[in-house]
């Protein structure tokens, strides 16, 4: 997911960055699907206004936000997160049209 946010701050200035952050995150979601990523990748893709594919993720989240391998690894990326927080804007995002 690195390699896509650095992309999308790439993308500010350079447009032409904005699929390769798209085309980023959603690989690391199929690489390796934590929940928290769902969130990363949907937050990107509503960046670039991809709304119809954002939402999708959006709700996939909202159906399993602590969900995803468990190893030591993913502990510590759920731990640095506030998945509460990170809900109610994904709720938010859904509500709004």
């Amino acid at each position: 997911m690195r390699r896509a946010e650095q992309f999308a701050l790439l993308a500010i200035g350079r447009p032409e960055y904005q699929a390769k952050a798209c085309e980023a995150a959603v690989k690391a979601c199929a690489a390796y699907p934590l929940s928290a990523f769902l969130f990363d990748c949907a937050t990107i893709l509503r960046q670039f206004a991809k709304t119809s594919e954002a939402r999708t993720l959006i709700a996939e989240f909202l159906r399993r936000p602590e969900a995803g391998p468990v190893r030591d690894v993913d502990e510590i990326t759920r731990g640095q997160r506030d998945i509460a927080d990170m809900v109610a804007q994904a709720e938010a995002a859904l509500a709004s049209r």
